[in-house]
């Protein structure tokens, strides 16, 4: 199943999610008048693409933990940067007033925030499988009502892209030797698969503070996560490290 495939099979699912990802965001916009902003808005440039104002790669700590943190950090500053580049390129009733250079920003924004998720792609669905495991341990009076379902959406969230990444190894896998990055037919895929990734990001920087914030207020594990592992779903096939 290709990546477009997989988003069209779950629709209702990614419609349900975008609106959550809608309310959330009003939500969090009249937060703003009362508490500061976790992070510093982000503005692009009034023309160019969006990969212009992309967080820089850092050396990051390789505990789970710090690897997730890492990942929010960049996927909340591009989705920030993406609707401050919406709202300054659209009409007043959402519409692009540059069809293409709008089509061209979002391929940038999905792909830079591909890019931001692979350090933790592995280790998603342990991560909330933790927190959950972890809950029981936290004191009654610090448990936030809205954890458990926010672990319900990263979990669904973190298959989804498991299953993206799936079918992305497995398209890789039919692409003629000589497909390479900056190929027409090895970005077209790349494409499908930073387009189908995108709604299901938006959920981890929405909700993936979550698992974290479960792991502090449990206090220190005594087990801890590996850093490499196998994902949880694979590709039927092997495919060329050299084109990944």
């Amino acid at each position: 199943m290709t990546p477009q495939a997989y988003v069209r099979a779950h629709r209702d699912r990614v419609d349900t999610v975008r609106a959550q990802v809608r309310a959330a965001r009003r939500q969090a916009k009249k937060a703003l008048t009362t508490a500061p902003a976790p992070h510093p808005p982000v503005r692009p440039r009034t023309t160019g693409p969006v990969t212009t104002i992309t967080p820089q790669h850092h050396r990051t700590d390789p505990r789970p933990e710090n690897l997730l943190a890492a990942f929010l950090a960049r996927i909340q500053l591009l989705q920030t940067a993406w609707e401050t580049y919406a709202e300054t390129h659209t009409d007043p009733s959402g519409w692009p007033y540059d069809d293409q250079a709008h089509q061209q920003a979002e391929q940038q924004r999905s792909a830079a925030a591909w890019a931001a998720y692979e350090p933790v792609s592995l280790l998603a669905v342990r991560l909330v499988a933790s927190a959950e495991n972890r809950l029981p341990q936290v004191p009654t009076d610090a448990v936030r009502s809205g954890w458990v379902s926010q672990l319900g959406i990263l979990a669904s969230a973190a298959h989804g892209l498991d299953a993206v990444r799936v079918s992305w190894e497995e398209e890789l896998d039919r692409l003629p030797p000589n497909a390479r990055p900056g190929t027409a037919v090895y970005d077209t895929v790349a494409a499908e698969r930073d387009e189908a990734a995108w709604p299901l990001l938006e959920m981890w920087a929405l909700h993936g503070q979550t698992v974290l914030d479960i792991r502090a207020a449990a206090g220190p594990s005594r087990t801890r996560l590996r850093t490499t592992a196998a994902p949880p779903v694979t590709s039927t096939s092997s495919t060329p490290a050299a084109r990944r």
